[in-house]
């Protein structure tokens, strides 16, 4: 059996449900390597494919050694409680004999699979590549082969503390039918605890925490709960705040937030990283775009204390949450019935929202003021440098563009000393010097221009809105240039007669448009984003 359909088939075992995401992804690199292949199945211009291979490669190694080590340590807390407790019960034991069983085999095939891919990449490399890149390729082999073997001890240190708990050895090689006939095991979640506040400074550094905070009661007197997820670092540094789903139908910030907490290595992390991944349940549990009484809660802001359901859940949520944020990046995808480019929305006069919007390395940033009744708004007028990610499409998850967003996070997160992705070592460091005494710097000239070489920035953008009710049809794709007099839009009647056609007043890129073909007077078309030499002081096109 080929060892990618083997890795498949341990990735997909029934009771694997919650490790799945943690296996290396080998097919993805298998696929990465095939797309640079040129006729004589060699590596072609291999410094992009050495420059696309190396942040790919990190990643999935941190991806794959902070679970390790999360999970080692589960086992030896799991493993001193039931010393502590005395005699443990045969049901316990067998729960941590089985999952330290499975983790040596999840150790092992991982172990695997990247040598292997260290293989393949040197079997495609092309005569000329220089000694550089094959040393780093070294290098990258030898740090693997390092951290598994460091878990690798860890793991028989555990086995042999178990055995002598247990008095008899244990067979690290299973049967896991037979261990499934042994203990019906079902997927259980740690309880996670319901709190009314969220007290930044109650939480252990070092560690992952999950809370689900009460913000207000619903109708039968239950509490509606935002899910937070809190990576509290070792040492000192900002808190950064992540925020998705505020449009309850909107959830591209979803996974985004899964990985990044993934790949989060809390033992070296500087502040502290706060993300709701879903901050409007009542929305999204109804799979649409407002509150439960649809009122759209990004109008809202700053709510009041003592305003009907949505201005008091806004009000809460600012109190309760975002006060605690020190920077703020909100994820948000495009409306039903419209699709986006991948883009963001700052205030480019500001500074730090204007270096953090250049960070995410969108197709496009619009100069954007914060309209009022935005959450981006309302964190700006607390001074919160904050701006809104548009990452795709409703009710989809658009695998390519949360990719490339969660690299815009993580290079915000690097570029607040937090935490830098592209280390290899998981082992954690000494700060060189306190973030709290470093000033954030802006990009140097040459740093901005390498930043911007992919990114159309607009100084200002606007909806084209229908005239006309009927059948509407937008030819231009969305992040593709249009010039003055092209067709932007056309609606018909329902005989088929094309009753008006819009055009493009100025020259202009499509940031977004309308997919919905049935329109009615005064719904959006299209949006389009202007270049101009300056950013104006306010610039709203009406969109939060």
């Amino acid at each position: 059996m080929k060892f990618g359909k083997l890795l498949r088939l341990q990735a997909n075992l029934k009771w694997n449900s919650k490790w799945f995401d943690y296996y290396v992804d080998y097919k993805g690199f298998k696929k990465h390597m095939k797309s640079h292949l040129d006729e004589n199945r060699r590596i072609s211009l291999w410094k992009n494919y050495q420059a696309e291979f190396k942040p790919r490669w990190n990643r999935e190694i941190a991806k794959v050694n902070n679970f390790m080590k999360r999970e080692i340590e589960l086992l030896n807390y799991r493993l001193e409680k039931n010393k502590e407790g005395g005699e443990a019960s045969q049901g316990d034991m067998l729960k941590v004999t089985i999952r330290l069983q499975r983790l040596s085999k999840f150790n092992g095939i991982n172990e695997q699979a990247f040598a292997k891919l260290i293989k393949k990449v040197h079997k495609r490399l092309p005569e000329d590549c220089p000694q550089e890149f094959l040393e780093e390729l070294q290098k990258f082999a030898g740090h693997v082969e390092k951290s598994f073997r460091d878990h690798a001890e860890k793991l028989h240190n555990l086995k042999e503390a178990l055995e002598a708990l247990l008095g008899e050895p244990i067979l690290m090689d299973f049967d896991e039918t037979l261990a499934e006939q042994q203990q019906e095991e079902s997927e259980v979640v740690d309880e996670i605890p319901v709190l009314r506040e969220l007290v930044l400074d109650a939480y252990q550094p070092g560690k992952i925490h999950r809370i689900k905070l009460a913000i207000q009661e619903d109708e039968l007197s239950e509490f509606i709960v935002v899910p937070i997820i809190i990576a509290k670092g070792l040492y000192d540094g900002p808190v950064l705040g992540i925020t998705s789903a505020l449009h309850g139908n909107e959830l591209n910030g979803v996974p985004l937030i899964f990985r990044l907490f993934r790949e989060i290595a809390v033992d070296k992390l500087r502040g502290t990283l706060i993300a709701i991944p879903v901050l409007n349940p009542p929305g999204y549990q109804r799979r649409q775009r407002g509150f439960f009484d649809s009122q759209d809660l990004n109008r809202l802001f700053p709510g009041k204390p003592d305003g009907n359901c949505g201005q008091v859940f806004v009000h809460n949520i600012l109190e309760k949450i975002v006060k605690k944020f020190e920077f703020h990046i909100d994820l948000h995808t495009a409306s039903f019935g419209r699709v986006n480019s991948l883009y963001v929305r700052a205030d480019m006069l500001h500074p730090m929202s204007h270096q953090m919007a250049l960070l995410q390395h969108p197709q496009i940033i619009v100069h954007n003021t914060a309209p009022d009744g935005s959450l981006r708004s309302a964190a700006m007028g607390l001074g919160i440098p904050s701006i809104t990610v548009e990452i795709g499409n409703p009710l989809v998850f658009h695998t390519p563009f949360v990719e490339n967003a969660l690299y815009g996070v993580e290079n915000v997160m690097k570029w607040l000393q937090m935490q830098d992705f592209d280390e290899i070592s998981t082992e954690a460091s000494e700060p060189r010097e306190q973030l709290s005494d470093v000033p954030h710097r802006p990009a140097t000239p040459k740093e901005r221009e390498a930043q911007e070489i992919h990114t159309t920035v607009c100084a200002r953008s606007k909806w084209i809105y229908a005239g006309h009710g009927g059948i509407l049809r937008v030819p231009p794709k969305v992040n593709t240039w249009v010039t003055k007099g092209d067709v932007l839009a056309y609606v018909q009647n329902l005989f088929g007669d094309i009753i008006k056609t819009y055009r493009c007043e100025l020259d202009g890129i499509v940031v977004g448009k309308s997919t919905n073909p049935i329109c009615s007077t005064g719904d959006r078309i299209v949006h389009i984003g202007y270049i101009e030499d300056e950013f104006p002081t306010k610039a709203d096109d009406g969109h939060t």
